[in-house]
């Protein structure tokens, strides 16, 4: 059933940034090979990087948002050919790939997807419009 599919749930409006993101954290433990991501990241991390950065580095890759959108099984899978693309830009790459499928082959409004800067920039505001349609 949609309603339970674990990319379309909508974060709690009331909750608080720290509360959200542990909640998403943990649903996207149910998409394929996220988990070993998150897990990764959390590795990398200090001990007392709290669950918004975690997220929001994982995010920046790029390749992590790639994978919530090939959980999706679409038609054509979202791939970038690292040898083509500088390794200093694939996090970008990626995230470019994905909000283009977003809009182009899920037909999500722009209005409702994040920018490029929402995810790379420092403001938290634009960290909350990258999590909160996942």
């Amino acid at each position: 059933m949609a309603d339970n599919n674990v990319l379309n749930k909508r974060a709690d409006k009331e909750a608080s940034l720290f509360q959200t993101s542990m909640n998403l954290r943990q649903r996207l433990k149910g998409v394929p090979g996220l988990e070993e991501i998150l897990a990764q990241e959390e590795e990398d991390s200090d001990e007392d990087t709290d669950v918004v950065t975690l997220l929001w580095r994982t995010f920046r890759r790029g390749f992590p948002l790639m994978a919530i959108y090939n959980a999706l099984q679409p038609r054509v899978l979202l791939t970038i050919d690292e040898s083509k693309i500088n390794e200093k830009k694939r996090g970008q790459a990626a995230t470019f790939k994905f909000l283009h499928a977003c809009v182009n082959e899920l037909k999500f409004p722009t209005e409702e997807c994040f920018i490029i800067t929402d995810l790379y920039g420092d403001d938290t505001t634009g960290f909350v419009k990258v999590r909160t349609p996942i």
